[in-house]
């Protein structure tokens, strides 16, 4: 009988949190240092202040161009670490696959990761009406929430570009 009033009590206080779901939102975090190289430009589609991200974005200084990267949550629990894919995306008017790296953080998201120009139409997506569905062939289509994202993906993109001229 104790097990059970415990258990009542348990499921009492956690359900009304487990049925609340709160919205993810876009945001983009700016952290401008001394040089390029210190900066550190984050575009992130997550619950404000935890570590629920499904997308996250940053901006990368290569060898020989500036590009963004772009981790999209995805189960790639039957996957290793580092293993390439291939995923789609698909929006109104766009279709495009991408060769992606598998990811899984130790604390994070775990998901694919692709590098993308920065004048790749999928940033022009991101900052449209949507919707965006990607998928690794073979695997579960997911959606991707853009409503709020046009401002900070537009900013994210507009800063990585000139990354070389932000002031602190």
């Amino acid at each position: 009988m104790t097990r059970l009033t415990l258990l009542s009590i348990l499921v009492a206080f956690s359900t009304p949190a487990l049925a609340q779901s709160p919205n993810t939102v876009w945001q983009y975090h700016r952290f401008v240092g001394a040089s390029p190289l210190e900066t550190s430009l984050f575009l992130v589609l997550g619950v404000p202040e935890t570590d629920d991200m499904r997308a996250q974005g940053h901006c990368n200084i290569g060898a020989n161009w500036i590009y963004a990267d772009l981790l999209l949550d995805y189960d790639v629990s039957a996957l290793n670490e580092g293993d390439s894919v291939e995923v789609e995306y698909a929006a109104p008017g766009y279709r495009m696959f991408h060769d992606a790296t598998v990811v899984k953080q130790e604390e994070g998201t775990w998901g694919v990761q692709v590098a993308f120009a920065l004048d790749d139409p999928i940033w022009s997506i991101l900052q449209g009406p949507g919707p965006l569905s990607y998928q690794v062939p073979g695997g579960a289509e997911m959606a991707l929430d853009l409503q709020g994202a046009s401002g900070p993906v537009a900013g994210f993109i507009s800063d990585c570009q000139q990354i070389d001229d932000l002031k602190p």
